[in-house]
């Protein structure tokens, strides 16, 4: 099961730490929308974010989904003038970072 997770901080605070977790069928895309649609109104006090979410194949490696999931928070955090600070993905004793490898 994909578990995944947002910090949303303003300049001064930690605004929320959101964390959902989903079924079997539910990937990291649908989730990540869910759960950055519901907490919209919180989004609209920050000024960074970062998201994260595991790969329970233990496989670090970005799925196309997980490219395309970054760039629409990137595209969303562009119009409401928040940082995208990073997307994490994890796996049992490693993480890929799409900040460390400059794709973020």
């Amino acid at each position: 099961m994909e578990k995944l997770g947002a910090s949303a901080l303003s300049d001064a605070e930690l605004l929320a730490i959101l964390i959902g977790s989903g079924s079997v069928k539910e990937d990291a895309v649908t989730l990540m929308k869910r759960l950055l649609a519901d907490c919209h109104p919180v989004l609209a006090n920050a000024t960074i974010l970062a998201v994260c979410h595991n790969h329970p194949s233990n496989s670090v490696k970005p799925s196309k989904k997980d490219d395309q999931l970054t760039e629409h928070i990137k595209k969303g955090c562009d119009i409401m003038r928040i940082l995208f600070l990073d997307h994490v993905i994890i796996t049992d004793g490693n993480y890929y970072s799409y900040h460390e490898e400059g794709r973020c």
